[in-house]
């Protein structure tokens, strides 16, 4: 059951969670993982029907793209008097 699911590009999370919900069986998604290593040092291919085939996300924090700020941001000695009052509607 769970090599259908691993094979129809569900994640292990995905697998529990179906088995669980359909009261088959209860495992935890860990232990998919571990199956799947098992299986992968034995010679099996079943890593490969993982999105991102043990390979840790791309980290966001830190990267220079997301270092350019907020477009036409106006600096807070530069806002209005009518800001700094909070006057105006949208300025709370």
């Amino acid at each position: 059951m769970t090599r259908n699911c691993l094979k129809l590009d569900w994640s292990p999370e995905q697998v529990c969670g179906w088995l669980d919900t359909n009261n088959t069986l209860k495992l935890h998604h860990e232990s998919i993982y571990r199956y799947l290593l098992k299986d992968k040092l034995g010679g099996g291919n079943l890593y490969k029907y993982l999105r991102h085939q043990g390979r840790p996300y791309r980290k966001r924090y830190g990267y220079v793209n997301n270092r350019t700020g907020i477009p036409n941001r106006v600096d807070i000695d530069e806002r209005s008097e009518a800001a700094n009052n909070r006057d105006e509607f949208g300025n709370f």
